[in-house]
């Protein structure tokens, strides 16, 4: 699960964006792509909050289609809803602000499941 700021659109929702690494070795970053890899999240919102900054905020439940390194946090940022604390995918002035309330990204994995 995580929390975004603002709420996807058509929630629930899928996002189906190619994602590429960056070329720039010291930041270790995807980006959507037309020559990235295939990637697939799907999302549906849990809840709904104002955060204790005021902003509105939405829990979601995520499962990755596919594997992707930075999947979830690259497509909610896509999406325009990056994740709470997200200093990488997000406003760097709205993660300070974050921070004040919560001290780390909210992005929480709350089932593992192998598949034989």
């Amino acid at each position: 699960d995580g929390l975004v700021v603002g709420r996807p659109p058509g929630a629930p929702g899928r996002v189906e964006a190619k994602l590429k690494l960056s070329r720039d070795a010291s930041h270790y970053r995807v980006y959507v792509s037309p020559q990235g890899k295939p990637c697939v999240t799907e999302y549906e919102v849990v809840a709904e909050f104002l955060a204790p900054d005021g902003a509105a905020v939405s829990q979601l439940r995520c499962s990755p289609v596919t594997g992707r390194t930075h999947q979830i946090r690259a497509h909610m940022a896509h999406l325009g809803c990056p994740l709470v604390g997200d200093g990488k995918y997000g406003s760097r002035g709205a993660t300070r602000r974050q921070f004040e309330w919560c001290p780390r990204l909210f992005l929480h994995c709350a089932r593992v499941a192998l598949v034989d």
